[in-house]
């Protein structure tokens, strides 16, 4: 019998790919946490349920006078075992959060899909990591230019400081066309096109580039206005 292989479209998507790329902390194919995993750490996947894991079990024995006693054998298993020593090996684990606070511990098996899933991590890497924020570029919108590092003079400014940009066309959620204009207001002829757009938490981008950043004041709060200002008619007055 040939074994079940995942059919390409239940395998990671293209959008965990890219977080796992970004994320450049330990995410990745499940190969990358092996050696972690047969070592005695906790791997998950970050798209499963939060709190979820999966741990190798510690090798241990039972002692043949003990075996009769376990709660956790059937008594025609224990018949089967009668009085003789246990040995448990090779046994991975599948950790689930109850809700009554505790876990639920079961037998783990690894599947097509979760072998070829790209979004494998310690445990304490994802659950410490959280999902980057986005904040959806759109046409007209003003954000900060940082000219490339050496071509600040071509828009009459200075290394480390912002020309104000409106977005005119958008690519994605990190390109960008845009509209710049000098310190003065006039406006930059053919400025430079496809700029990298930074979100939130985004690792640096390499001094030389020109890019693009949310003003401090639009980065999304807790409030969950741009602002971070309370949303517009959620004050008593």
């Amino acid at each position: 019998m040939h074994p079940k292989v995942a059919q390409p479209d239940t395998v990671g998507t293209a959008e965990q790919v890219e977080l796992a790329e970004r994320l450049g902390r330990d995410p990745g194919g499940f190969e990358s946490i092996l050696t972690h995993l047969v070592e005695g750490s906790a791997v998950r996947r970050r798209s499963w349920p939060e709190g979820r894991f999966v741990f190798r079990q510690v090798p241990s024995e039972v002692p043949a006078a003990i075996v009769p006693k376990m709660s956790s054998l059937p008594d025609g298993v224990k018949e089967i075992f009668g009085e003789k020593e246990l040995h448990y090996r090779g046994q991975l684990a599948l950790a689930t959060p109850g809700g009554d606070g505790s876990y639920y511990i079961t037998s783990y098996q690894l599947s097509g899909i979760d072998l070829l899933a790209p979004d494998w991590g310690l445990y304490s890497n994802i659950m410490d990591t959280k999902e980057p924020t986005i904040i959806t570029p759109t046409i007209g919108r003003v954000v900060h230019f940082f000219p490339g590092k050496g071509s600040e003079s071509l828009f009459n400014t200075h290394e480390g400081d912002p020309c104000p940009a409106i977005i005119t066309a958008v690519w994605g959620d990190r390109c960008i066309n845009v509209a710049v204009f000098d310190p003065n207001g006039n406006p930059v002829p053919d400025p430079p096109t496809s700029v990298q757009l930074q979100q939130p938490g985004d690792p640096a981008a390499p001094p030389e580039l020109h890019r693009c950043e949310w003003m401090p004041y639009q980065v999304k709060k807790s409030t969950g206005s741009e602002s971070g200002e309370p949303a517009a008619g959620s004050e008593t007055i």
